[in-house]
């Protein structure tokens, strides 16, 4: 088929109507990484366009293709659930798709960002082309045909941020960088003189016919299922599994034909595999194709070339920079890892960090990137794909847009030093990370008060509170994730439910690598011998010092199969793993054998029934002041004790002289050891029961006289940020009265500005 020349689609576009257009910042791709840079950006003060060429949000993670949100297991950190924009946004999916679809998903998303009035959204806008200064150093305006109405629309800006995960403007502004030829760099699965592997998925609906439905394949396909990677055949066999009819993901990856294959093709040489030669022949035979989505196929990619090339090394090391904006988490992946799942993905021990170097274009001064087409190496690209890193990245180039437009700096003077720490401050008291250490809040003034509570959890079990005791897994073996902060450990005793009286070995772990979050030397090692079986308490007496407070780890193994006893909601930090075989995980860790037990139709963590000796103060109020806003090797929070709150909580700060406070900031508990895994679904009861959902604030004045500065009693953010005229006191009383279905009050942080 011969194709119209492009210089000719260039001039029926330039006989249309033109619109022009103009706002502070125009992002193109309105997935996570682009709603969560205009969102950024709007709430900085900007007048954003946001340009999407389709007519629905979220991108890969829209109705149309159905990308995983997130991979499970595919961490060592429990605690590593991004916070920000994004983690604003997962409380907000509860309450607006109740029903748990990816139509519900892109809707939660459409008013999530309707509620900035600085955002201008303009759906079913295809860029067409993007046009420089005379000097080639800054684009002017970006050229769009609207696929619906047939308008073209001409957007100028002073700064443009392209989410699009294609680089398109750089592309069509013919800026420098690079296409991925699908070979894996510095990944030990790539052999020199091994064939190119093609790559390329589709997304099919399977429905049951009335009658049998004989398949026969036609002529043109000249691939067969059996020659593609055997992980992607075994992924398929695994959706087909847990329901045969329905939404499935095909890919493709194999260097058996020299070029990829069209969505067609793969769906009906999987197709004909299914019908004609699987085991399944007889059960499918009832069954039909009832449509084909193409998925754009993910080689070739183009990479922009940056101040910074982020490379391969600097992931798997956990490299520093000065001028990182955002702590992403992704499994890394080689040539023969797939799109949609865990297969043949390898985790990190650690988060890594983005510099906003490679976020910049080197040769177009007012040009962002957020996603794969960053400045990057083809592996780190996949990394960056990942949905949540793609929205941290998001964030941080839409914040930087907006300092760039406030200060007039150019975005590579804000890498600089002197300028980087105001960008990295303001997008911190947002709640984004910008990198491994943990956030210092400037002109904070709780540190310098007294904290207080109402009271403070002390012990890891839960005394009767459930009705009944929810157990784990019948296993062999587990490990339980515990937090110890004291010179010495005397005795643990744990509830199991053992299957038959045998012998079981309990040994102490101590946290190593990032964090001390993966289980290191032993401690100390004892064998306990049951005179019983049944649901019991299990002593261990490790009697040993404690060399580095932290993250600790019982690894418990028995000949004969038992049950931890586990509570739900425990007291951050207190976590039950098992066996990656045992719950049927997918990828490579080769740092544990094990992963952290969570279920993902639920919004509650697990965890095991403990009782330490001697007692670990680990949730005081002090933590509230001293203690970065998220857990580290230590929890870092203020719990209180069970309650019903027919009484509120409290939190009491006393500073020695009068103090001028005009915003408060509330990081409270948001559960991020609980991820939200793969595809939408609806979460009962709150997928962050720990928030806390009503509240007010009290100041005492130099006079000693009370009043109320602010009240909230429809909150489920975890992190709220309250403005209000100064105020002179001598001290705060933070009241908390129902959470969003926890029966503790727990916060990591209250901070206060003047």
């Amino acid at each position: 088929m011969n194709r119209v020349p492009r210089k000719y689609h260039l001039i029926a576009i330039k006989l249309l109507k033109t619109k022009p257009q103009r706002s502070d910042l125009i992002i193109v791709g309105a997935g996570l990484a682009g709603i969560c840079a205009a969102i950024a950006a709007s709430r900085e003060g900007l007048i954003v366009s946001l340009l999407e060429r389709k007519n629905h949000l979220g991108g890969r993670l829209g109705p149309e293709t159905r990308t995983p949100f997130d991979f499970a297991h595919l961490f060592n950190f429990p605690f590593c659930r991004e916070s920000g924009l994004l983690d604003e946004f997962l409380a907000n999916l509860q309450n607006e798709n109740p029903e748990g679809t990816p139509c519900g998903f892109s809707r939660s998303l459409l008013g999530w960002i309707s509620a900035e009035k600085r955002i201008n959204l303009h759906f079913s806008q295809s860029v067409a082309e993007a046009k420089l200064n005379s000097n080639g150093d800054r684009i002017e305006s970006v050229l769009t045909l609207s696929e619906f109405s047939g308008e073209r629309t001409l957007f100028r800006a002073p700064y443009f941020i392209d989410c699009s995960g294609s680089g398109i403007l750089a592309r069509l502004a013919g800026i420098s960088g690079e296409y991925t030829e699908d070979r894996t760099e510095s990944i030990a699965d790539s052999s020199p003189g091994s064939k190119r592997a093609f790559k390329a998925a589709a997304l099919i609906n399977i429905s049951e016919a009335v009658q049998p439905t004989p398949f026969s394949c036609p002529a043109g396909i000249n691939i067969k299922w059996e020659d593609n990677l055997v992980a992607a055949r075994l992924d398929w066999m695994e959706s087909l599994s847990q329901s045969l009819t329905g939404f499935h993901h095909l890919e493709w990856n194999s260097s058996s034909v020299p070029h990829s294959p069209s969505a067609e093709e793969i769906t009906w040489a999987a197709w004909d595999y299914l019908k004609n030669r699987s085991p399944l022949v007889k059960t499918v035979e009832n069954l039909k194709v009832e449509s084909i989505s193409p998925i754009n196929s993910y080689q070739n990619e183009f990479r922009g070339l940056g101040e910074y090339f982020l490379d391969y090394n600097d992931v798997l090391e956990g490299k520093s920079f000065l001028d990182s904006v955002a702590l992403c988490r992704a499994p890394m992946s080689s040539d023969k890892s797939l799109f949609f799942s865990n297969h043949n993905k390898l985790v990190l021990p650690h988060p890594f960090e983005i510099p906003l170097r490679c976020l910049i274009s080197k040769e177009v001064k007012n040009l962002f990137w957020a996603g794969e087409h960053a400045s990057c190496s083809a592996p780190v690209a996949r990394c960056l794909s990942h949905p949540p890193t793609s929205a941290q990245l998001g964030e941080a180039v839409g914040v930087s847009a907006a300092l760039c437009l406030q200060k007039k700096r150019l975005p590579r003077t804000l890498c600089k030093p002197g300028h980087i720490q105001e960008l990295r401050a303001r997008l911190e008291q947002t709640n984004h990370r910008t990198g491994i250490e943990p956030p210092c809040f400037e002109n904070d003034l709780v540190p310098d008060s007294k904290v207080s509570a109402s009271s403070t959890l002390r012990k890891f079990h839960t005394d009767g509170e459930n009705e009944q005791d929810i157990l784990g897994p019948l296993t062999h073996s587990a490990l339980l994730q515990i937090p110890i902060e004291t010179d010495h450990l005397d005795k643990i005793r744990i509830l199991l439910d053992i299957s038959s009286p045998a012998t079981i070995e309990v040994r102490l772990l101590e946290g190593s690598s990032y964090l001390q979050s993966i289980p290191g030397h032993c401690l100390e090692a004892s064998e306990i011998l049951p005179n019983q079986s049944g649901i019991q308490w299990v002593q261990f007496d490790p009697n040993c010092r404690i060399n580095n407070p932290g993250w600790h780890f019982l690894e418990i193994k028995s000949s004969s199969t038992f049950r931890v006893c586990e509570q739900e909601c425990p007291p951050v930090g207190i976590l039950s793993m098992y066996p990656r075989k045992l719950l049927q995980i997918g990828g490579n860790n080769p740092y544990s054998v094990y992963t952290h037990h969570f279920v993902t139709d639920s919004a509650s963590v697990r965890g095991p029934q403990l009782v330490i000796s001697p007692e670990q103060n680990l949730y005081s109020p002090s933590e509230i002041a001293t203690s970065p806003s998220t857990a580290t090797n230590l929890p870092n929070l203020w719990i209180s004790e069970p309650t019903d709150f027919k009484y509120p909580e409290f939190l009491e700060f006393k500073w020695q002289s009068p103090v001028e406070i005009s915003s408060i900031c509330l990081h409270f508990d948001s559960t991020p050891e609980n991820l939200f895994i793969g595809y939408p679904k609806s979460y009962n009861p709150s997928p962050m029961p720990s928030v806390i959902s009503s509240y007010r604030i009290y100041g005492t004045d130099p006079s000693g006289k009370t009043f109320k500065i602010l009240e909230n009693s429809k909150n489920h953010l975890p992190f709220v940020s309250h403005s209000f005229p100064t105020v002179s006191i001598l001290s705060l009383e933070f009241e908390m009265i129902a959470t969003q279905g926890a029966k503790r009050a727990q916060i990591y942080k209250v901070c206060a500005f003047a």
